[in-house]
């Protein structure tokens, strides 16, 4: 994210936020108070989401399960990290080597081969590591310590998936996820909300899906402590952190953070617009943007301003409208400097101030 997209900065390490909420909670990394007090054991915490992880420990609690092998994590943030040994992403790069890792904490340690940094000290002889692990080993040869003890390796039948799929053969270490896995073939949908009706294919989609109805946001952003009531809306907000944009268009190159983004983009090229209003036939190329446009049928104003009660029919347009009582201007120009609260405003600036030909902001309602 860039600069424009965190205006909100900590007076005491500059670290930028996109909202206040974000900012008020890093606040907290700076001070000594820990106002959350976990009933199990009393150990006290900064934040209200880390002692809801902490109180899993004493719960068992583990509730972000990864879909292909069925293992589960106590937060969203290992799942996400696990989930890329299955997909082969590695987002963090060496500034270096452009070596790549799927985790931050891995390239922070691989870093230090490059600087030479070695911040964990042994108390009985001095000697320096690199790796807090490798220090823990260390120490043993001071303490004699031997904590592992041997088991017995399980054999390769043992571990390998056993659970094969008769439509595709793809394989699966547990028949749960076989089950789940073939009704993408079959298409049985048994699981329903009773407040909508809408199906699922599996009970983790239905119990995701139910958040939604209840306002209920438990996979918070480990970054800036956002909140989402689904994994995937997480996952997706933590690559505009990385800045990863895996999913790039083989016409242009263009690279987006989410897949219905790129099929959605995809559609500039070919000219495709599947999505017909029923009230006046205009086209479009995304179900989001005909959304929108019925709205101009219906008069619907969902989008309401807390300062002055004013409604809008789409939430950018509030977010602009809100400018207008913060103050803020987001859009800066990296010419001149100047600054705006609409990114057309900045378009139009450009273009007839400083002669860029630089790509105008999408308007299709």
């Amino acid at each position: 994210m860039h600069l424009k997209d965190r205006p909100y900065l900590c007076t005491k390490c500059g670290k930028g936020f996109a909202d206040k909420y974000g900012l008020k909670s890093h606040a907290l990394s700076h001070s000594e108070e820990k106002p959350y007090i976990c009933n199990f054991c009393e150990s006290s915490f900064k934040t209200q989401g880390a002692l809801n992880v902490h109180v899993r420990v004493h719960t068992g609690e583990k509730p972000y399960s990864c879909k292909e092998c069925g293992k589960e994590f106590r937060q969203a943030a290992n799942l996400i990290q696990h989930e890329r040994t299955h997909t082969g992403e590695k987002p963090y790069e060496c500034e270096v080597c452009k070596k790549r890792f799927n985790h931050s904490g891995k390239l922070k340690i691989h870093f230090r081969t490059h600087s030479g940094e070695k911040p964990y000290v042994c108390p009985h002889c001095k000697r320096c590591f690199a790796v807090r692990d490798t220090l823990k080993k260390h120490i043993w040869t001071h303490t004699g310590q031997r904590p592992y003890k041997y088991k017995k390796t399980k054999s390769a039948k043992e571990v390998l998936p056993r659970f094969p799929c008769e439509i595709c053969n793809k394989m699966f270490k547990f028949k749960a996820n076989l089950i789940s896995h073939q009704r993408t073939h079959t298409k049985e949908k048994p699981f329903l909300c009773s407040t909508c009706g809408k199906a699922f294919g599996e009970k983790h989609g239905l119990k995701v899906h139910l958040n939604i109805h209840t306002g209920e946001k438990p996979f918070s952003c480990t970054v800036c402590d956002s909140k989402f009531s689904a994994p995937t809306a997480l996952r997706i907000h933590m690559r505009r952190h990385t800045g990863v944009k895996p999913y790039q268009c083989d016409m242009c190159e263009k690279a987006f953070f989410q897949a219905s983004n790129l099929i959605s983009h995809k559609r500039s090229h070919t000219g495709e617009k599947p999505y017909v209003c029923s009230l006046c036939a205009k086209r479009f190329s995304a179900s989001n943007k005909l959304k929108i446009h019925m709205r101009m049928h219906s008069g619907e104003k969902p989008y309401r301003c807390t300062q002055c009660g004013e409604s809008f029919a789409r939430k950018d347009v509030l977010t602009t409208h809100m400018r207008r009582h913060t103050g803020e201007k987001p859009y800066t120009c990296k010419i001149c400097h100047q600054s705006y609260s609409q990114s057309g405003t900045l378009y139009t600036h450009m273009k007839t101030q400083h002669k860029q030909k630089t790509e105008p902001p999408s308007m299709e309602f």
